[in-house]
C-alpha cells in the first residue's frame, strides 16, 4: 500500500465513513485537510475540489475506487461496513449496490470476504509499474475490483460448496449474471478445463432457451 501519514489516513477514513463531503467542513475534522487533500488527490484516492476560503455545494471531495479499496483496508471502515456501503454504493453499483441482494440472499459473510479479497488485490495492482505508464492499454480500477470480487467463480478458486452457493445466487440477479456470462465465457475459451466443470457453469449461467453461454459447448470442441 501507498505510504500514508496519520492524516491523510484521518481524512480517507473520514469520507468513507461519512460520504462525499464538503471539503473546508473537514477542517475541525482533520489537521491540513488542504494539503492531505490534493497530496491524496495526487496518488489517485480522492477526486473533487478543496477550497480553504469558501465552500459551495460543487467543491465535494469523494473517494475514488482504489480511496475506497484503500480505506476497506482499515477495521474501522470494515466494522461499519454496511453505513459505508449506503454512501459508497453508487461508486461500484454491481458490487456494493448489490449489497441488499446478498444480504437477502443470505450470503453477506462471503460477499463481505470477496469485498476484502478485492480491496487488496486493487492495492497490490496500484503498486505496480503498469498502473503507471499503462499507455497501450489503461487500468480500469473499477473493473479490477469487480472481477477480483467475483473471482471465485472462475475455475478452481473455492471449495466445491461455498462456490456452487456463491455462483447460484449471483446468476439470479439480472445485472450481475450478464457480467459473469461474459466472464466465464472468456474463462472457458482461455483455461482446458474439466468438462463437469463446464457443464456446472452451463447449468448455472445458462439462457431460458436452453442454449449454452459457452458456444463450444454447443460444438463438438469438447471431447
Amino acid at each position: 500500500m501507498i505510504d500514508l501519514t496519520k492524516t491523510d489516513e484521518s481524512l480517507l477514513l473520514y469520507l468513507a465513513l461519512h460520504g462525499p463531503t464538503i471539503g473546508n467542513r473537514m477542517k475541525p475534522k482533520v489537521r491540513n485537510a488542504s494539503r492531505t487533500a490534493k497530496r491524496l488527490k495526487r496518488v489517485g484516492m480522492i477526486e473533487g475540489e478543496y477550497n480553504d476560503e469558501y465552500s459551495r455545494a460543487t467543491d465535494l471531495l469523494s473517494l475514488t475506487v482504489l480511496g475506497l479499496a484503500t480505506a476497506l483496508l482499515y477495521p474501522q471502515v470494515h466494522e461499519n461496513l454496511r453505513d459505508v456501503i449506503k454512501s459508497w454504493g453508487s461508486l461500484l453499483p454491481l458490487v456494493l449496490g448489490k449489497w441488499d441482494f446478498f444480504v437477502s440472499a443470505g450470503v453477506e459473510d462471503l460477499a463481505r470476504s470477496r469485498l476484502m479479497t478485492a480491496a487488496v488485490a486493487l492495492v497490490r495492482a496500484s503498486l505496480s509499474p503498469e498502473w503507471h505508464f499503462a499507455w497501450e492499454t489503461p487500468i480500469d480500477p473499477d473493473e479490477i475490483f469487480r472481477s477480483n470480487f467475483y473471482h471465485m467463480l472462475e475455475y478452481g478458486c473455492l471449495a466445491s460448496e461455498a462456490r456452487l452457493r456463491w455462483i447460484e445466487v449471483c446468476a439470479r440477479d439480472r445485472d450481475i449474471r450478464p457480467y459473469l456470462i461474459g466472464k466465464m465465457a472468456g474463462v472457458f475459451v482461455q483455461y482446458d478445463i474439466m468438462m463437469h466443470e463446464a457443464e456446472l457453469m452451463e447449468q448455472l449461467l445458462r439462457g431460458k432457451n436452453g442454449k449454452s453461454i459457452i458456444p463450444a459447448l454447443d460444438s463438438e470442441e469438447i471431447d
